[in-house]
């Protein structure tokens, strides 16, 4: 008899272990608060704007061979005044400011130009997805909010908007040996394009948003064998 067992691990979220980057690669800082992760939305007031990619590329527990493997995360957006979200290149699709789930096969920090020439390293999840905001320049939503998704193919996309159904050999690829993983922020059509807080008309204290990563889950598929039963006569 064999049996299917689910583990799931549950990571502590430490600043060290997790990067936050634009979409061209400049880091964004990321802090640890009352022994959370988190990560101060960058404002127009800043040296950096947008934030496009959060991940941890060196917390073991949750990289390597995920397949068949569900992912979940707790997350808190937290704010203060009123703060105005905006993200990069508003074109066509839903007017909305999100964060989804997301993984890489490369622990190099996530690059435009290299994300467009390797299309099937980077994959979004289609679903797993938060709004937090509802428009270009609309106010942030705050909220605690929990996202899961199963490693199904026909759940997630890479770059160009290709399911992984359709891309199942590249797909199962990267699933396998998982070098990052964590969240990505975009708005409108696109996944990746990046989020910010946009308040020109105010003063010190500006409006700020804070994401906080209360937990971040991976359940592996591990097969027991049930060994038979011996009788003694």
């Amino acid at each position: 008899m064999r049996w299917l067992v689910m583990l799931w691990l549950t990571v502590a979220c430490q600043a060290q272990t997790w990067h936050a980057v634009s979409v061209w690669g400049r880091p964004v800082p990321v802090k640890a608060i009352r022994n959370h992760v988190a990560l101060p939305i960058p404002s127009s007031h800043g040296s950096t704007s947008l934030v496009a990619i959060f991940t941890t590329t060196n917390t073991a527990e949750l990289l390597g061979d995920l397949t068949g493997a569900t992912i979940s995360s707790t997350i808190q957006l937290r704010t203060f005044g009123n703060p105005i979200m905006w993200f990069g290149n508003n074109t066509g699709g839903p007017q909305h400011a999100t964060i989804r789930l997301y993984f890489t096969s490369t622990s190099e920090p996530y690059n435009l130009d290299h994300g467009n020439a390797n299309t099937t390293e980077y994959w979004w999840a289609n679903y797993a997805t938060v709004n937090l905001s509802n428009g270009n320049y609309f106010p942030a939503i705050p909220g605690t909010y929990t996202l899961t998704v199963p490693l199904n193919p026909a759940l997630w996309s890479a770059s160009h908007g290709e399911s992984g159904a359709d891309r199942l050999t590249e797909f199962k690829e990267s699933v396998s040996h998982v070098a990052q993983i964590g969240f990505s922020f975009g708005g409108g059509s696109f996944f990746d394009t990046g989020i910010g807080i946009y308040n020109p008309d105010d003063h010190w204290p500006w409006p700020s948003a804070t994401l906080y990563v209360l937990d971040y889950s991976v359940s592996r598929q591990q097969q027991a064998i049930c060994c038979p039963q011996i009788y003694a006569y």
